[in-house]
């Protein structure tokens, strides 16, 4: 019998280390590497920049065609990059299963178009030229597909009728928490936010909100963990008001000092459609706040989900969720109750097997 063919995990573009993308795709090397199912050729090597995203597709299918591994696992942004993915796989004569993070853009109304318009113009061009639906005849050449979200195989399907959509999420594997003490009443409401400060966080909105809480004299502290990707004009703006501003942390630590985490995003399209941030603050017990979309209604369910939900960009509603959070009229989630949603829906091993068993399947002789 003919010895099992390597699976290998390759992402098209150089994942930011603070990024959801990189957690996803830590968690797979984490399940997998151990059984020597999956392999990491690249490594931690792969760059930054424009001319790095052109070339990256070329060296990399320069070696799958040396290696010819059985199985290419193939991490994509969204369905807009199709087009770089048919160069990367030309020559490739093993299975190729597109493993898809995000959405494709779409237009998220005039309000928050024009805003993102005029302070993001070159950003807010390339997300919508880099992340455009791709043609259907582009996709048909694609059969295997591995997303995260119902909205996305919709997507899919959408395009590709026949196509064989996996919907699979991933998890984390993190320490177990330290347990935390119950907020006192009257004392400081500690709020939080972690990820990048990109316009379409809603970080803008979230310091909108605090000022309200500051004409209120509501007692809060509010404390922000920022990578390096996003807007210098929002950093400024957060330590121009005194807030505590980090850099990168360990998320374990950073959601162990708070009582909510606050994610106020405008829009559901992008990469990383389950942002792992929420993933580690369930882990962690922090209940969440954050907007209602299509994504997030599906991430959390509909079953007494740890979570308060508010419009996008209105800043007004997310500060009386906040005051009332802070006064006690409305009770946070326990740490037990939101860890529990969290082995319920996002258990770590159960994913890790089905991801196991998925991959698996396609070892053997060829």
């Amino acid at each position: 019998m003919a010895e099992p063919s390597p699976v290998w995990l390759l992402s098209l573009r150089r994942e930011h280390s603070f990024s959801g993308e990189h957690g996803a795709r830590a968690f797979l090397l984490q399940t997998l590497g151990s059984a020597a199912i999956l392999q990491d050729p690249e490594g931690e090597t792969a760059r930054r920049g424009i001319v790095e995203w052109l070339l990256r597709p070329l060296r990399l299918n320069r070696r799958l065609r040396d290696v010819q591994p059985g199985v290419l696992v193939l991490k994509v942004p969204t369905l807009g990059q199709l087009a770089l993915v048919q160069g990367l796989t030309w020559g490739f004569r093993g299975r190729v299963i597109l493993w898809i993070e995000g959405l494709c853009w779409t237009n998220p109304g005039v309000q928050i178009l024009w805003a993102l318009a005029c302070n993001e113009p070159l950003l807010t061009i390339a997300r919508m030229v880099l992340n455009r639906p791709p043609a259907a005849s582009r996709i048909g050449r694609f059969r295997e597909f591995i997303v995260a979200s119902r909205l996305q195989k919709q997507e899919i399907l959408a395009h590709a009728p026949t196509a064989q959509v996996h919907c699979l999420p991933t998890s984390i594997r993190m320490p177990k928490p330290k347990a935390r003490l119950p907020r006192i009443p009257g004392s400081p409401l500690r709020i939080g936010y972690l990820g990048h400060s990109y316009l379409t966080k809603g970080v803008g909105d979230l310091l909108q909100a605090l000022e309200q809480l500051q004409l209120q004299s509501q007692p809060f502290r509010a404390s922000f963990a920022f990578s390096d990707l996003g807007s210098q004009n929002l950093r400024r703006a957060v330590a121009r008001r005194g807030y505590e501003m980090l850099g990168q942390v360990d998320p374990a630590t950073f959601f162990q000092g708070l009582d909510i985490a606050v994610f106020p995003y405008w829009t559901d399209w992008g990469t990383n459609i389950f942002p792992n941030v929420l993933l580690e603050c369930l882990h962690a017990g922090v209940p969440v706040v954050t907007t209602d979309l299509p994504m997030t209604r599906e991430f959390f369910g509909e079953s007494h989900p740890p979570a308060i939900f508010v419009p996008p960009r209105d800043p007004s509603r997310l500060a009386e969720v906040l005051a009332d959070l802070a006064v006690g009229r409305r009770p946070l989630p326990t740490q037990e109750t939101v860890r529990r949603f969290f082995a319920q829906n996002y258990d770590p091993e159960r994913i890790g097997h089905q991801w196991t068993a998925l991959l698996a399947g396609y070892l053997g002789p060829q």
